[in-house]
């Protein structure tokens, strides 16, 4: 059997620290949305999650549908205005 053994990362523990506020946390927010169930496929070590609203999701069913849109839509947007990818 292997043994279980607590990491910490970059010297720090695993307890809370003091200082965190959550007055005005609320209880159970992404609960329904995770009852549902979400299921999230990373393709690569820098992937982003992007969450889309439930309407946009029934349009775009698919990481290919939503990033064919987006790339038609920066084509579409003048040179000047384009951001150079990090």
């Amino acid at each position: 059997m292997k043994k279980i053994t607590k990491h910490s990362t970059n010297g720090q523990s695993d307890e809370m620290l003091q200082n965190y506020d959550f007055s005005n946390g609320v209880r159970g927010k992404h609960f329904k949305k995770f009852r549902e169930g979400v299921t999230v496929h990373l393709m690569g070590v820098n992937s982003k999650v992007v969450v889309l609203d439930d309407d946009l999701g029934r349009i775009f069913p698919d990481s290919k549908s939503v990033n064919d849109a987006l790339h038609h839509l920066v084509d579409a947007l003048p040179k000047a205005k384009r951001k150079q990818a990090a």
